[in-house]
């Protein structure tokens, strides 16, 4: 009875850690949750066999090896799992060791709680009812994870918690050995007042993971901030070289409408004259010298079209073919702003991707009004190479490549989250050679 009564608790304790691991992920899963719960409840039934098969075998001396049965467990089902939570490394671990944390926090103070009941109670019962007390207390947890941690990991790409994971690690080994000061291996039993010491320090723990993630989520957001100002000041710097260009063309036309008075008197002269040679000799002079400079226009909205411009023409510089039909009213009811950082970003990003192909260079930048959205789709080829921080794709020049290190961008991070201000949504897609950025925005005015 003793060991089924132990596996019981064994089994839901892991169970309940696996669906702990799982929380913060439950919304980029890549299998059907129930898929995923069964295989690792079948992984659970079939470890929490082997350890009571053990306990039967050795006895209790095996519940004093609760964090290396914890990490023997989690560890392997935390490699296998991760094609089911593709979030980045760093963010997967740094859950992994706070769920570890976590299991032995618990564990440790259920043993404490049951110890003063060893005289009115066997072994087997004290088991049995360790498991509601193990699942009130999880649930509790999930809902600190779900209201607290979720949000801010959300927040935070997986790029951004490098080393974070390290903070659980170290908490799990300070409990352990808070934990080994105070039981008394003789008699089974914690000694002191460790039952109020070992809640104080649970809650401190679950404090400090919460800081930590507010704080990470914080430098995150002036990161965007940032970047959304720098983002603005490139603009209004583009609007101004386009303003001045404007203004250079206005005063060309002038000169040229001047200028055409004479040139057309004198086509009269030959014409009068019927000296057909020289007027023809004289319009290819005359042809020679206009200006080859054409004014790109767009579409209405005169800061995005300073950006397409500008934009434009860079690619087309380096060899790039663009095409671009743009459907874009001055007032569309959507800040400039955010547009530009939408257009900036997405082109910018097909621009790099072009460079590092020797051939087949091309961009197409397409919008339209379709209903009450604005949709903006800009395709581009690329060498195939995909890199993404967890279901976040990032540009090659936000990677290490080869001996070269770069800093982590957040481009595409800022383009969802002006499509989420607009009650829309960005979508990046990649398919052999080819990628897709589409982004819906909501006219918050009405188009």
């Amino acid at each position: 009875m003793e060991p089924l009564a132990f596996f019981c608790y064994i089994f839901a304790l892991f169970f309940s850690c696996i669906l702990l691991y799982y929380l913060p992920f439950k919304s980029c899963l890549t299998r059907p949750e129930s898929e995923i719960y069964l295989k690792n409840a079948l992984a659970c039934f079939v470890f929490s066999l082997l350890v009571s098969i053990l306990y039967a075998i050795f006895g209790s001396v095996i519940g004093t090896y609760g964090a290396v049965l914890s990490v023997a467990f989690l560890l392997p089902v935390f490699l296998y799992n991760k094609r089911f939570a593709p979030e980045g490394l760093h963010k997967r671990l740094f859950m992994l060791f706070v769920v570890i944390h976590i299991q032995i926090i618990v564990t440790n103070i259920l043993k404490i709680i049951f110890s003063y009941f060893t005289e009115f109670m066997s072994p087997a019962m004290m088991y049995l009812l360790r498991v509601p007390a193990l699942l009130v207390i999880m649930f509790l947890i999930g809902l600190i994870i779900q209201y607290w941690f979720t949000p801010y990991l959300r927040q935070i790409s997986s790029n951004n918690m490098k080393g974070l994971w390290v903070a659980p690690f170290a908490f799990f080994f300070i409990g352990e050995f808070v934990n080994n000061t105070y039981y008394n291996f003789e008699t089974g039993n914690y000694e002191g007042a460790y039952l109020i010491l070992s809640f104080l320090f649970t809650i401190m723990f679950f404090v400090l993971y919460i800081l930590l993630l507010h704080m990470l989520s914080g430098i995150v957001k002036n990161f965007q901030q940032e970047e959304t100002a720098t983002s603005i000041s490139h603009q209004l710097e583009l609007q101004d070289e386009h303003y001045s260009m404007l203004q250079a063309n206005i005063e060309e036309t002038k000169r040229a409408k001047h200028d055409l008075q004479h040139h057309l008197s004198v086509f009269q002269t030959y014409v009068d004259t019927g000296e057909t040679e020289k007027l023809a000799e004289y319009i290819s002079d005359y042809k020679a010298t206009l200006s080859d400079d054409t004014e790109f226009v767009f579409c209405e909205n005169h800061a995005v079209n300073a950006i397409l411009r500008h934009y434009v023409s860079i690619a087309r510089d380096e060899g790039i073919q663009v095409d671009v039909h743009i459907e874009l009213p001055e007032n569309t009811g959507i800040s400039s702003s955010d547009l530009c950082i939408i257009f900036g970003n997405c082109i910018e990003n097909a621009i790099e991707a072009c460079r590092m192909l020797s051939a087949d260079k091309y961009i197409n930048v397409n919008s339209k009004i379709s209903e009450e959205f604005l949709v903006i789709k800009i395709d581009n080829s690329f060498n195939g190479i995909v890199c993404k921080d967890g279901k976040t794709f990032l540009s090659l020049k936000h990677v290490t490549i080869g001996n070269d290190s770069h800093t982590p961008g957040i481009g595409i991070s800022s383009v969802e989250a002006i499509a989420k201000k607009y009650d829309g949504e960005a979508v990046f897609e990649a398919k052999d050679n080819l990628f897709k950025a589409t982004i819906m925005l909501r006219d918050i005015e009405g188009l």
